[in-house]
């Protein structure tokens, strides 16, 4: 994505980044990104914007600032421009050992999606908007990461979870606990989506954004998307039983259905690795 594509993004809110930098306490070390749903295209006006200071000495926060302890450093928030800034700082030390360690499980094609903050912060390294020290930013964060793997990584580990759906929904219809069988069906699909998602390239993997991350990657119009839609967002009229069983069976049909796309495309990219 373009700078301008970005800045506007940020103008929705009446955000400048020159304004911004200003308000933050950086030295000149310091590297400075955006990233989140707000410069990804996905925000409302509930959500905030995320800002991320990498820093290698002690950093001065500001005067009159909530600053609080964060999974991977501190964080405090700006409450005077239109949304909600929360202002992220990580240690420059620690964020290089996060990625050295990352590089290795990617090299595997293994993520644990348990940690789901680890998986979003290597997203949002990849999808950021640097304000601040973008040439170190290229030259010593971006150079330690492998989108391709983190992609494939990411798409294997939603095919693994919608196969394991698929087989306790199957299960639960077999001992006619319809109501559970449906649970995970519907779980299955909801994966099954992300795989494809993934697979192209879409990597948030935040689930309240996977309308949104569909239709940054498909067209309304693709054969399987209106099934999908209805399936997933669509009203049960009841929990009758025969209702249930015929929502899951549907929900798990399109599920391999899709799996089975993710899977021809995983092919193809690696086999196109390989005659490189």
């Amino acid at each position: 994505m373009t700078k301008e594509k970005y800045d506007e993004y940020l103008y929705k809110y009446n955000i400048k980044t020159e304004q911004l930098l200003k308000d933050l306490n950086v030295s000149g070390n310091d590297i400075v990104f955006i990233s989140g749903s707000v410069i990804e295209g996905f925000s409302n006006m509930g959500s905030d914007l995320d800002v991320y200071i990498i820093y290698n000495e002690n950093f001065k926060f500001p005067e009159n600032s909530n600053i609080s302890n964060s999974y991977f450093g501190y964080e405090y928030t700006i409450l005077t421009y239109q949304i909600p800034i929360n202002i992220n700082l990580i240690k420059f030390k620690f964020l290089t050992e996060f990625l050295d360690e990352y590089k290795s499980k990617l090299q595997k094609e293994n993520i644990d999606f348990s940690d789901i903050r680890k998986v979003e912060l290597y997203h949002r390294l990849l999808c950021s908007y640097v304000i601040k020290n973008s040439e170190l930013f290229d030259a010593i964060i971006l150079k330690k990461m492998d989108s391709k793997n983190f992609k494939l990584a990411c798409t294997l580990n939603r095919l693994a979870y919608s196969e394991n759906r698929h087989d306790d929904a199957v299960g639960a219809l077999e001992s006619k606990d319809f109501l559970t069988a449906y649970i995970n069906a519907r779980s299955c699909l909801e994966k099954a989506v992300e795989s494809i998602i993934f697979i192209n390239g879409q990597t948030n993997p935040k689930e309240k954004w996977i309308i949104k991350r569909l239709y940054s990657v498909f067209s309304s119009t693709e054969s399987w998307v209106p099934d999908f839609i209805s399936l997933y967002v669509g009203q049960l009229n009841s929990l009758e039983e025969e209702e249930l069983k015929d929502q899951t069976k549907a929900m798990v049909r399109l599920a391999f259905k899709i799996r089975n796309k993710t899977i021809s495309m995983l092919k193809t990219t690696k086999e196109m690795e390989k005659s490189r």
